[in-house]
């Protein structure tokens, strides 16, 4: 019996005799049947509030002794009233005893769920905190006081951003105002500044717990460390620092009336409200773990609950899950052989295979705690899928392999230098270079003087050295240096190879070590003077050549340009002798058509003229041509210049002989039709010539303001000689003509220039 029970007994004990003091009081010195009763619910309530039902003992007692007084001294006078009185202690006894356990119940289901949330809490494998919505930091375990590099002395009371502060503090990227503006939970890669001053990556999942009436409350913040993600979790931490104090203290002695036992249910309907809102912080911990979380029996391997991450990652429903042995999912190799109820190890850290509801085979990372939730032994597994670690332990692998396979495809070797012992560092791969093996040189280190001295041509020994000593006292950190140089191989033959190294310095600016890589180029060098004497083969055959095509080149300029001079005097000593022949002949049509066809064969004269004259013999410029023919046609049929203008729009057009002959017979008998029937009895007026060129093709609008060409149904079958022939030579170039009448005439053509 505890000191504090004694005390109780001996309250209750002075408490009974002052009772029966009283009663005795009232009917033998006072003479009164009616005894002050008032004061005998105090040892009533009280007793029934400290040993519940056993106190309703002592109000039935006190009862009895009401009852037995009245008859004794008395009589028979008012006695029910006493009867009444008796079992209204009684009745009054029995509710306190009743609430007084229910409450009892309340305080120990409290103190389990409060020892279970806060073993949780405290062996999550993840940094926690706990902070209200004035940014206090509430409660932190242990994990996150590790995290942080700060005791929990210097975190207490603190706000939230005193306590690894971070870029999202006092921002509206914070996860408690965005949870306040709300958002449901909030989930961001950050940087935490830890205690020391150093950073720490982590993910940061927020997750907000709140007042039975929607209230919020504060967040609860899971702090995953990321910069160790390729190592295993190792635990779970251990327990938080406390809980919000769930019950007050009770007062000492129920003196009040039964408005003090109304406030106690009161103050117990609070306290389970506090443990339903423990309850949601705690579900929210548990959901906002970003690793699965499984409990299982130790004995049976039973799985007795489980987290959202853990159900998505074996992709089952919770029923099935929940209730079957462990090893069905987790560990099915290990069936017999579990680490910790098998082989009594004391954690699990380690490798393992789950295996989901579809049959795939996971890789994880898991540790086991061992703990004890509401009275009950149980282990509390964490586990996490390392799948996408394992594919870049074998990417990297794969490229380790590529990157020895890409070395040995371009003959390249790697070495290190110490600048403090002077000595190389070299693998077997290095000495395969060098013909030789790193056996018979003695190791994979050698000092750099013997390098020189054994494998350094002698001619470029100092050009290597001066290169070292370049490197070794260099100012710049990110130094990188190229250069070339022989070596002499163990069986004597001699090798190109090229270097190409940077250097490593200290964090006093102190050049300590150098690395880089050698390139055998050999076969590049040999290549390479090849390729130069070949080079000056094949210039001096292309010169001599060239000579050769310049001497045919010339003698055949020479010889077309005396081919278009001929046919230039050839086509005009035949106009010469149309001239003569027009003269004789008596009939005016004939003239007329000597003296038309004269003029066309000027048009194919004026084009071997005009290539006589160029340089190049190939081309001429058509605007130039365009201008001379007109002022011929101009002088052949006696127009004043004066009264009919013409207007030529030609940029630089240059047509070879092919192009420009049909093309200026085209031209010849647009401007002679003009001139002869467009402009009758001295009429002033306007011709206008435009060319233009786009790619191969020439466009020419042709136009005056004459009386135009007289209507006829079908014009491009018409008989005069002149138009049949432009129709002729506009489809011999692959082109198209178009009249317009409607204001003298006007001729829109567009022809292919030949190839």
């Amino acid at each position: 019996m505890t000191i504090k029970e004694n005390q109780k007994i001996i309250v209750m004990a002075v408490l009974i005799a002052f009772s029966c003091s009283l009663t005795i009081y009232f009917h033998l010195v006072l003479g009164i049947s009616h005894v002050f009763t008032h004061f005998f619910y105090i040892p009533v309530i009280l007793a029934a509030f400290w040993w519940k039902r056993k106190g309703i003992v002592v109000a039935v007692f006190l009862a009895g002794v009401l009852i037995t007084g009245h008859m004794l001294f008395s009589g028979d006078v008012g006695v029910d009233e006493d009867y009444l009185r008796g079992f209204s202690f009684i009745f009054v006894s029995s509710v306190v005893a009743l609430l007084s356990e229910r409450v009892a119940r309340k305080e120990k289901k409290v103190e389990y769920n409060h020892a279970e949330l806060d073993q949780i809490f405290q062996t999550a494998a993840d940094g926690m905190r706990v902070v209200d919505k004035d940014f206090n930091v509430l409660r932190m375990n242990e994990t996150f006081l590790k995290m942080a590099g700060i005791s929990r002395d210097k975190a207490a009371g603190r706000k939230c951003y005193e306590v690894v502060p971070g870029p999202r503090c006092h921002t509206p990227g914070c996860p408690l105002t965005r949870i306040s503006g709300g958002e449901a939970q909030v989930t961001d890669e950050i940087e935490k500044e830890r205690g020391d001053g150093s950073r720490v990556p982590c993910i940061v999942t927020a997750t907000p717990f709140r007042h039975p009436d929607g209230e919020l409350i504060g967040v609860v913040e899971d702090f995953r460390d990321i910069t160790g993600r390729k190592k295993a979790e190792e635990e779970l931490k251990q327990h938080r620092d406390h809980l919000q104090e769930l019950v007050t203290e009770r007062t000492a002695a129920l003196t009040e009336s039964m408005m003090q036992l109304q406030r106690e249910i009161i103050e117990r309907k609070h306290v389970e409200e506090a443990l339903r809102a423990s309850e949601t912080s705690m579900k929210a911990i548990l959901e906002s773990l970003q690793s699965a979380l499984i409990i299982i029996d130790p004995k049976t391997h039973i799985i007795i609950d489980i987290n959202a991450v853990a159900i998505r990652m074996i992709g089952a429903p919770r029923d099935e899950i929940i209730g079957h042995v462990c090893h069905k999912y987790i560990c099915p190799a290990d069936l017999g052989k579990c680490p910790i109820s098998d082989l009594k190890q004391t954690i699990d850290l380690s490798e393992r295979i789950l295996l989901n509801a579809k049959g795939e085979r996971i890789p994880i990372l898991k540790s086991v705690t061992p703990t004890v939730i509401s009275g009950r032994e149980c282990f509390i597994e964490n586990v996490i899928d390392i799948t996408r670690l394992k594919r870049v332990e074998e990417d990297l692998r794969k490229s380790q392999i590529q990157l020895a396979e890409a070395m040995d495809l371009a003959n390249l070797v790697n070495w290190e230098f110490d600048v403090a012992t002077g000595i190389f560092t070299f693998d077997n791969r290095f000495y395969a270079l060098y013909g030789t093996t790193a056996e018979r040189e003695g190791g994979n280190q050698m000092p750099a003087e013997v390098y020189a001295r054994e494998f350094v041509h002698p001619d470029e020994i100092n050009i290597v050295a001066d290169e070292v000593q370049n490197a070794i006292t260099a100012t710049d950190p990110n130094f990188i240096r190229r250069f070339e140089h022989r070596i002499v191989r163990r069986d004597g033959e001699i090798r190109h190879i090229t270097v190409q190294f940077g250097i490593t310095k200290d964090a006093k600016g102190r050049t300590i070590k150098a690395q880089g890589a050698n390139q055998d180029i050999t076969e590049r060098k040999q290549a390479e003077e090849k390729l130069k004497r070949f080079n000056e083969e094949l210039e001096q055959q292309v010169g001599q050549r060239t000579e050769q095509i310049n001497a045919s080149l010339q003698e055949k300029v020479l010889l077309l340009r005396e081919i278009h001079h001929r046919v230039n005097n050839n086509l005009q000593i035949l106009m010469s002798l149309l001239n003569l022949q027009s003269r004789s002949v008596p009939d005016e049509n004939v003239r007329v058509a000597l003296n038309e066809t004269r003029n066309r064969i000027r048009a194919m004269a004026l084009v071997h003229e005009k290539l006589y004259q160029t340089t190049d013999l190939s081309k001429i410029d058509l605007s130039d041509y365009t201008r001379f023919l007109v002022s011929q046609l101009f002088t052949f049929y006696g127009v004043n210049s004066r009264k009919v203008t013409v207007n030529i729009d030609i940029g630089k057009i240059m047509l070879d002989i092919d192009t420009a002959i049909p093309l200026g017979l085209i031209l010849n008998e647009l401007v002679s039709n003009s001139l002869k029937h467009a402009f009758p009895k001295e009429r002033e007026g306007d011709i206008s010539i435009s060319v233009g060129k786009q790619n191969h093709a020439l466009s020419i609008l042709f136009k005056d303001n004459g009386v135009g060409i007289p209507e006829v149904p079908d014009w491009r079958n018409a008989k005069p000689l002149g138009l049949r022939l432009v129709i002729s030579l506009v489809e011999q170039l692959s082109g198209t003509i178009e009249l317009d009448r409607s204001a003298g005439t006007k001729f829109t053509i567009v022809v292919q220039e030949k190839e």
